[in-house]
């Protein structure tokens, strides 16, 4: 295990330089759009920058490189999405992650995106919690809950996840992949 800033140009190289990694899985994100809406410099950073220092970093040792991504690249007004449907984020989230995916498929070696949606699952201690979690805890309070209406989404399990990213990356499957 090894500590990494994806922010840092530098720490990413140190890194890359010990272990000499053949694949990357870049799932780090800012992923709360309330957030990317009111610090846009932050979103940039972590969302896109970020990215765009990973590729470099990846290059030099020609690695596979998978990205998750999300369906907030894609406007919501139709769907289900398949992965060859037009994108068009409504949100600034979306347009930092559709950002990355462009500068993914420009990546000269090995590349898959993988889109999914809502990632639920058993939370770590000191991580953010996730719409289940949330949920679970709130009414275990007896709290009421408020959640949009307006929304049709696909839960998505960790472990499921995790399992789809590593058979893409163990497989080398190039292209974009909509895991849900």
């Amino acid at each position: 295990f090894a500590s990494l800033d994806i922010t840092d140009p530098e720490n990413i190289q140190e890194v890359f330089r010990k272990y000499q990694p053949n694949a990357v899985i870049h799932c780090a994100a800012e992923a709360q759009p309330d957030t990317c809406e009111t610090d846009k410099a932050h979103a940039d950073l972590v969302n896109t920058h970020a990215t765009a220092f990973l590729l470099a970093a990846a290059k030099d040792y020609r690695c596979f490189f998978t990205y998750v991504s999300t369906d907030f690249v894609f406007s919501g007004a139709d769907g289900p999405y398949r992965e060859e449907d037009e994108t068009g984020p409504v949100n600034y989230y979306g347009l930092t992650k559709l950002r990355s995916e462009e500068m993914v498929r420009d990546y000269p070696f090995g590349w898959a995106i993988v889109r999914t949606v809502l990632v639920y699952g058993t939370t770590l201690v000191g991580t953010r919690t996730n719409i289940i979690t949330w949920v679970l805890g709130e009414l275990q309070k007896g709290k009421p809950i408020r959640v949009v209406g307006d929304q049709i989404r696909t839960p998505t399990y960790a472990g499921d996840l995790a399992q789809a990213l590593l058979t893409i990356t163990e497989r080398n499957l190039h292209g974009v992949w909509h895991i849900s």
